[in-house]
């Protein structure tokens, strides 16, 4: 039923502008390319060290107390905010 009513919303989406917007959906352990914790054999433990890195919590704390994060994540959201794009 959710299914359904997102396709429908999405079809008048792109009716009415013509855009296609799309997010692809997946777990962390998927996703991951961080060295260190992609290397975990465990699913859980992958999500769980995930999760400890890319917290938003651990990344707003980060410049306050030193704690670690993602480096790939970090570099993957200034992409995304469009940080040092022309």
């Amino acid at each position: 039923q959710a299914g359904r009513r997102a396709a429908e919303g999405l079809a008048e989406t792109e009716a009415a502008t013509g855009d296609i917007l799309a997010v692809g959906l997946s777990a962390r352990r998927n996703m991951c390319i961080h060295p260190e914790v992609s290397r975990e054999a465990d699913r859980e433990r992958i999500d769980e060290k995930c999760r400890e890195l890319t917290a938003s919590f651990v990344r707003s704390h980060s410049t306050v107390d030193s704690r670690k994060t993602c480096e790939y994540y970090t570099q993957y959201q200034d992409f995304a905010a469009g940080v040092g794009r022309g």
